[in-house]
């Protein structure tokens, strides 16, 4: 009876060692990178032109039915150190 148990422990006590050996071996492994830099910044927008003064914008919309769409344009100024080449905003009035 002890040798049926055996033949049947070890290896089973084996596959639970090697098991937890791999998984730790996975979990623990470390690389590094060197020369990146991480840095953080503000984007501060505000609505106006690049010169100063106020930004005006007029849109025409008369006689639109539903799925017309109107196109304008608005000038922001970036205040803030991350620099922002476009922007693109989508309004829905209801």
């Amino acid at each position: 009876m002890n040798n049926k148990i055996s033949k049947i422990l070890i290896p089973l006590i084996l596959i639970i060692v090697a098991t937890i050996g791999f998984t730790i071996a996975y979990f623990s492994n470390t690389e590094k990178s060197e020369g990146n830099v991480f840095s953080a910044g503000t984007l501060d927008l505000n609505l106006g032109k690049s010169g100063g003064g106020e930004a005006n914008a007029v849109w025409q919309a008369g006689n639109m039915l539903p799925g017309d769409e109107v196109e304008g344009e608005l000038e922001f100024v970036n205040n803030g150190t991350i620099p922002i080449e476009s922007l693109l905003m989508e309004v829905e009035i209801e």
